[in-house]
Order: C-alpha cells, then sequence, then structure tokens
C-alpha cells in the first residue's frame, strides 16, 4: 500500500481514541495508519474543557447529535478514500438514559447478552443515521467500557465475558494497582489519552489483541468489523 490508510475517529472521549488507536494497529499489522480526531477535538489543553463547548471534547450525547446531523460524517465520507475507515464509538454503559431509546435489556451476565447489547446499540445507532448510509463506516460498541476491552487483556484468568463486569473502569484500576504499582504512576497522568495510550498499548500486538477478543464479544465484534472491510487476515473470524 502506497498510501497511509487514514482513520476518521469519532469517539466519546480522548481515553477512547486511544484505545482505538492501539487496538487498530493491532488490528491492521504492518500497515501505515494516519488518525483524524473528528470528535472530540485534540486541538486544546484539557484545562481548557471548562470553557468550551460540550461539543469541543465530545461525550455520548454528542456522539448522538453528530449520528442525527451527520455534519462530521458527512465531511469525513467526503475526504475518505477507497481505503480509508471511519470508526464510530460508543459505550454502551449509557444504553438506560431515556434519550438512547434502549433499555430493555439488563445487565449483562455473559457473552451472549454482550452480544445481545452490542448488537442492539449498533442498531440504535444505524437507525439514528438513517436514512443515510455511510461507506466505510465502523461501529465500535463497548460493553459496557473501553476499560472492559483493557480489563479483558489484564484479567486473562477470568472467566466470564469482560463486559459483564460491573464498573470496569474501577475494576480496571483496582485490579492493576494492586498488582504492580508502577500502574498508580500512569494513572496519575493529567492527560487521559496519555494514560489510557499506556494502558492499552499491549492492544497494538495481534497476539495479545486476538487473546484479549476472545475474553470480550464486543471487542471481537469490533475487529470483526475492520476484518469485513478491510479483508485483513488478521483478524478473527
Amino acid at each position: 500500500m502506497s498510501e497511509p490508510r487514514t482513520i476518521f475517529l469519532f469517539a466519546e472521549g480522548r481515553a477512547d481514541l486511544a484505545v482505538l488507536e492501539n487496538v487498530l494497529y493491532g488490528a491492521l499489522p504492518g500497515e501505515e495508519l494516519e488518525f483524524r480526531y473528528m470528535l472530540p477535538e485534540l486541538d486544546f489543553d484539557e484545562t481548557d474543557k471548562a470553557h468550551l463547548d460540550p461539543n469541543s471534547f465530545s461525550s455520548w450525547t454528542v456522539i448522538k447529535k453528530e449520528c442525527l446531523e451527520k455534519n462530521k460524517l458527512t465531511a469525513a465520507a467526503m475526504l475518505a478514500s477507497d481505503q480509508d475507515l471511519i470508526v464510530l464509538h460508543i459505550d454502551a454503559a449509557e444504553r438506560h438514559r431515556p434519550d438512547f431509546d434502549f433499555d430493555h435489556l439488563a445487565e449483562p451476565r455473559d457473552a451472549e447478552d454482550c452480544a445481545a447489547i452490542a448488537c442492539g446499540v449498533t442498531l440504535q445507532m444505524s437507525e439514528w443515521l438513517a436514512p443515510c448510509a455511510i461507506e466505510k463506516l465502523i461501529f465500535a460498541v463497548a460493553v459496557n467500557e473501553t476499560d472492559a476491552w483493557l480489563l479483558a487483556h489484564y484479567d486473562d484468568q477470568r472467566k466470564k465475558d469482560s463486559g459483564a463486569v460491573r464498573s470496569p473502569k474501577e475494576r480496571l484500576r483496582d485490579f492493576l494497582c494492586t498488582s504492580d504499582k508502577k500502574w498508580e504512576k500512569i494513572y496519575s497522568f493529567q492527560n487521559q489519552k496519555h494514560q489510557y495510550h499506556e494502558l492499552s498499548k499491549p492492544l497494538k500486538k495481534p497476539k495479545d489483541l486476538r487473546r484479549a477478543a476472545q475474553r470480550n464479544v464486543s471487542l471481537k465484534m469490533f475487529l470483526q468489523s475492520i476484518h469485513r472491510q478491510t479483508s485483513h487476515p488478521s483478524n478473527p473470524s
């Protein structure tokens, strides 16, 4: 491939961007990737958040608003070449909000429940996007948070799908900081993108990524979507 593959990223937050980047590197090994940050914007300091419009740093509601209005999604689609990808992320943890319109699934108990939630949230997002069909669009639905994807790597003795773990963000931090004090330094980083870049760095390795995907079905579904769009042989079937 002569030109790098550009990936337009739409995510709930900076931490999610970092996780998505490392997952994409692991899913597309050997490729030169160039990331374009559509949501959230990264051209300001963390301390500026209090003075900015919420659209500037993204959230669940901003992602829904973008799906309905499609301003940046349309711009990305116009800029994207045949080899490029558009990744749209959302955490399933917010599905019980009244403005989500998808609250009939209880908390997941196993991988089957997690897959059902991921499919349901993907369907809801597709309805927000309708009638627009955006080529090269990949949904990245994390059940219930991208922290659960990381937990699938680190807590590799857990038999239950990590998407079924309650409060995965807190569980991940407790697990890491209890096992090794070095993680406390990483969690002390003020920049969330830097923090989660370090936390998710192991997922850049295809072997570790595939193993984690066996313990989190929503991560596996994301990798399968990448595979369908790219026909890349390293992705799980």
